[in-house]
């Protein structure tokens, strides 16, 4: 679990506990199969997924409004929409191979699906030999020692199926206005796309990780983890110096980073100031915006 969804579900712990015994009666109604690994909030309700294709759509007393089964599919991420009733999934299928973000309503019922319409299948091709030479030749090794395994090679997902992203979509975020919806995937490629699901902008974040994050500082701000800023109007990139094997969290005008194996001191960073304080237990620290 990482520490964006450890502290959404510690905030979810404290809310509940706060109503007596709705956490508890919210934790005696999971249903999902395999347990809930993400969790989205919004004012008047929050989304949650299991491993097997199961989410549930909750309010604050801990009553499940509705339920979601997405068939063979593995759920990735979710994100909900502010100030509406709509919320996005980032999904992986196998029969066929796709990788799609699906936006729904709180009544379970699927409104659109974001499709990149840019995306053709020689650059799908080229960007799957690109990033996987190491399994290639792991099979091809396999499949001479062993010919009667029959291994399958790598199987490529088809731009026919209508795709959102061609590799898995590791986190999707929204601008706090609704009005911007972004999503990466695990070969990096960044997109932005508007609230009726169109995209108006890809791009490639070099930032040496498999695993990113995404922030909304603001409606036209936003944070790549580990140290990145991008303007959402201009595309503008800002990379961070100094904090490239940090995992970072921004808060409004300042940036938490702290190192994985707490090895090295935890910082804040001010954007304003870009003035940088190492954090210790020792100190007292406030900060306000």
């Amino acid at each position: 679990m990482d520490l964006k969804t450890s502290l959404i579900l510690l905030i979810l712990a404290l809310t509940f506990n706060s109503f007596g015994q709705g956490f508890q009666k919210l934790k005696s109604k999971v249903k999902h199969t395999t347990g809930a690994k993400i969790v989205s909030c919004s004012d008047d309700y929050f989304v949650t997924a299991g491993n097997s294709g199961d989410i549930y759509i909750w309010n604050y007393e801990g009553k499940i409004l509705k339920k979601v089964v997405l068939d063979d599919a593995k759920i990735n991420s979710i994100e909900v929409i502010p100030n509406s009733k709509k919320w996005l999934v980032g999904i992986t299928t196998l029969n066929p191979q796709r990788y799609i973000i699906k936006c729904f309503n709180t009544n379970a019922e699927e409104l659109f699906e974001l499709i990149d319409t840019t995306i053709d299948q020689i650059g799908i091709d080229q960007d799957y030999s690109d990033n996987n030479q190491s399994t290639k030749s792991a099979i091809k090794e396999v499949a001479n020692n062993f010919p009667d395994l029959r291994l399958k090679e790598l199987e490529l997902p088809k731009v026919i199926n209508g795709l959102s992203h061609i590799e898995l979509i590791q986190d999707i975020e929204v601008s706090p206005d609704g009005r911007s919806i972004v999503s990466i995937d695990k070969y990096n490629i960044l997109k932005i796309w508007n609230s009726s699901g169109e995209l108006t902008n890809s791009m490639k974040i070099e930032n040496g990780k498999k695993d990113t994050e995404l922030y909304f500082f603001n409606s036209e701000s936003l944070f790549i983890s580990p140290a990145i800023t991008l303007s959402i109007n201009s595309g503008k990139f800002e990379n961070l110096d100094g904090f490239e094997k940090y995992s970072g969290i921004p808060f409004s005008n300042f940036i938490y980073f702290y190192y994985n194996d707490f090895s090295r001191p935890e910082k804040m960073y001010n954007l304003t100031t870009t003035e940088t304080i190492d954090l210790n237990k020792e100190k007292f620290y406030t900060y306000s915006s």
